[in-house]
């Protein structure tokens, strides 16, 4: 067997899955061969995640007038219950679980029996083996020490410092209704059923992503196996109705197997999409607009010369140059010059509110002085006010303060750039069909001409979509969340100041700004593209009775219509603005219905 090495590999990623399924009890075993044990080990998983989780819904009830304690606990909630969700699916469809794992299986050992499909099939089999599972392993038990770690160390310093009397608390933010001294013999039970909760939490957790993982990858190599023996056939084949009988019957093993995954993790998947939403933080935005621009740097360079080229190029016919300098000037008169004041407006805004502070209080001569930094921030070590440290500390908040609003009207300005340049090439395009004489439409260099320029502009699209996906995805987020956060903030100001209005009208005047910057260019894209769609139906070629024109004509009028998507999941138009703005009224109403209770 050519690929044993490959197949051991893939084989023991899978008895690492399974491995952790079956501890948490979740894995089905035939009926004659399950103890006692196993049969009750998933109801008692669920049983210790309810207990933890209605405790730390009893903490929640009894610290609901405290708005921040009351969000940070929920995150928490909101994760056991996505775990509970696993336990009780899981248990729930034990029989099409097995079913599921037993075709796989199979699939896999007939497979890797014959070379060439064992080549088309482990590709996908490798990657999950090799960087899928020990990621997750480690992501998931990682998360399990910060979580008991933080508590022990707590207390571990308590010791040490000789601190009386010893603060006393367990791993979760629980509140149970009746009194646990601290340190007792009821505390330490608590301790060791919060511990055994935190263990079950994250093997249960890790086990069925990496299991869903495993499947869904087992799904894929099967599918490219079944694409190669269609594609790889002979003519013998083709005429054999065994052969196409075969194929049927692996297509629809493929598909029940898809069906009977989707079963089994489909109300999971829906709460989860939904809970992880609500745990997202806002700051996450700014860090992926730095990575994703890293990352993509070539794209992004790529994407500059072709654009460039365009422009270049169009400038010197006046004609074309009349048509493609609109949009660009709309930009550059209109967009880029308020993005840079509003993003450095909130710079000065953010820098201010300490240095005014310190100036009026020596102004006053209030002695002693308070120090304070641009930042809300609190460091593991002591800096004392006015000291080399604390200057230091100010400076480097200053620099990070110039970085943050740098690096996203940078951004911003820059795809609104290249995004004004795709709309105005497009508008090129669509004026060149228009304009184009009976000489041209009757040219086949004509069409290759048009052709191959709308392939380079469908590539620019692709490339900016690749760099902005995950910024818009998680802006899409944190704009609905600041804009909430903001908006309760002001609703629970008894008084405001000048400067806090100043800031506040700002900072939400940027993020709306921003957010119907990306939504305006992604709407104008479709548009553009929509028109150029519409240009190539009315250029008359009806008019002309060569079948080869009607190809070029085709080829043009089948492309998909262009549009920018974060990641696949939201499309950048004009609805994701309103979308954003009903997302953030949802939350603050939310939000004032918490307090209020």
């Amino acid at each position: 067997m050519k690929y044993e090495k490959e197949y051991k590999i893939i084989k023991n990623a899978e008895k690492r899955a399974l491995l952790l399924l079956k501890l948490v009890g979740l894995f089905p075993v035939e009926k004659k061969n399950a103890t006692f044990f196993r049969k009750i080990l998933p109801y008692f998983i669920a049983f210790l995640l309810s207990s933890i989780g209605l405790g730390c819904m009893n903490f929640v009830y009894h610290n609901r007038h405290n708005i921040i304690i009351v969000l940070k606990a929920s995150s928490l909630i909101f994760s056991i219950t996505t775990i509970l969700l696993k336990v009780i699916s899981y248990t729930y469809y034990r029989d099409e679980l097995l079913e599921l794992h037993n075709t796989m299986d199979s699939f896999i050992d007939d497979h890797i029996k014959d070379d060439k499909l064992a080549s088309v099939m482990i590709v996908p089999l490798l990657f999950f083996s090799k960087k899928l599972t020990i990621p997750i392993i480690i992501c998931a038990y990682a998360i399990m020490v910060s979580l008991y770690s933080q508590p022990a160390l707590f207390m571990i310093k308590q010791f040490i410092n000789n601190v009386q009397p010893i603060k006393y608390i367990l791993p979760y933010p629980t509140i149970y209704p009746y009194h646990i001294e601290g340190g007792s013999l009821l505390w330490i039970l608590h301790w060791t059923w919060e511990t055994l909760c935190n263990l079950a939490f994250v093997s249960v957790g890790c086990s069925t992503d990496n299991i869903f993982a495993f499947y869904s990858t087992n799904i894929i190599a099967q599918l490219r196996v079944l694409a190669y023996e269609v594609e790889n056939s002979t003519l013998k084949d083709k005429k054999n109705i065994k052969f196409h009988k075969y194929i049927i019957l692996k297509h629809q093993k493929i598909i029940k197997c898809c069906y009977l995954l989707q079963s089994i993790i489909g109300l999971v998947v829906l709460t989860m999409t939904i809970l992880t939403a609500l745990i997202l933080c806002s700051l996450t935005f700014q860090i992926s607009q730095v990575t994703s621009y890293i990352y993509y740097r070539n794209d992004l360079l790529e994407l500059h010369n072709i654009l460039d080229t365009f422009m270049d190029e169009h400038i010197k016919d006046d004609k074309l140059a009349s048509v493609m300098i609109v949009p660009l000037l709309v930009f550059s008169k209109k967009l880029t010059i308020p993005i840079i004041i509003c993003a450095y407006a909130i710079m000065v805004s953010l820098y201010s509110q300490p240095a005014l502070f310190m100036i009026k209080q020596f102004i006053n001569n209030v002695q002693p002085i308070k120090y304070i930094l641009p930042y809300p921030t609190i460091y593991p070590y002591h800096i004392e006010g006015g000291s080399i440290l604390w200057a230091l500390h100010w400076t480097w908040e200053t620099l990070c303060n110039l970085a943050f609003v740098s690096v996203g009207c940078s951004t911003d300005n820059i795809f609104a750039f290249y995004s004004t340049n795709i709309i105005a090439q497009l508008r090129v395009l669509s004026y060149e069909i228009e304009n184009s004489t009976l000489e041209d439409k009757k040219s086949i260099k004509f069409y290759i001409y048009i052709i191959l320029k709308h392939q380079k502009i469908i590539k620019c699209c692709y490339l900016l979509k690749n760099i902005i996906g995950l910024v818009v995805l998680i802006m899409t987020i944190s704009t609905a969340l600041i804009l909430c956060s903001l908006t309760f903030q002001i609703s629970q100001m008894e008084t405001i100041t000048g400067q806090q209005i100043a800031w506040i009208s700002i900072y939400i005047w940027y993020k709306l700004l921003q957010a119907f910057l990306y939504a305006r260019m992604g709407e104008e894209i479709f548009i553009a593209n929509t028109k150029f769609q519409l240009a190539v139906y009315n250029s008359g070629w009806e008019c002309f009775n060569i079948k080869s024109y009607s190809y070029f004509i085709n080829m043009l009028l089948i492309q998909k219509p262009m549009y920018l998507e974060a990641c696949g999941l939201v499309e950048i138009s004009a609805q994701m603005f309103a979308k954003i703005i009903n997302t953030s009224m949802s939350y603050f109403f939310l939000l004032q219905t918490l307090n209020q209770d």
